[in-house]
């Protein structure tokens, strides 16, 4: 079996989807809700459970053990709500990554700073 000349290959070059701005900005509005509420309750949380921990007097070690557990779980999830800022920064701006071209800011988030130390654009910042 031969080839002949005219027979082609064609490749399909995979085309990246449009980005919905309204998506975008709806997706950044809810993540600012979810923030927002999630601020709300947690601090409250914090300073409710935390006031005196170490000074209270409890009749049950239960009591203690459960107000410092309260503590943890509120610290946690208030810097997880801290952690969406960058991601609803993105949504907001068409999803430039300003934010992430910045090498500190990239060192600090971890899960970004492989990414950005090793686009070309951040090089100049080394």
């Amino acid at each position: 079996m031969t080839m002949d000349s005219s027979s082609t290959t064609e490749y399909i070059t995979p085309t990246t989807p449009a980005l919905s701005t309204a998506g975008d900005t709806l997706c950044g509005v809810l993540c600012i809700l979810i923030l927002v509420l999630g601020l709300l309750g947690n601090i409250p949380a914090i300073i409710h459970f935390g006031t005196d921990l170490s000074n209270k007097i409890y009749l049950n070690e239960k009591k203690l053990c459960f107000d410092s557990l309260f503590v943890c779980i509120s610290v946690t999830d208030t810097l997880i709500c801290l952690g969406m800022f960058p991601i609803i920064l993105s949504f907001l701006e068409a999803r430039n990554p300003e934010i992430f071209k910045n090498v500190i800011f990239c060192k600090i988030w971890g899960s970004a700073g492989p990414s950005c130390l090793t686009s070309p654009s951040s090089w100049s910042l080394l």
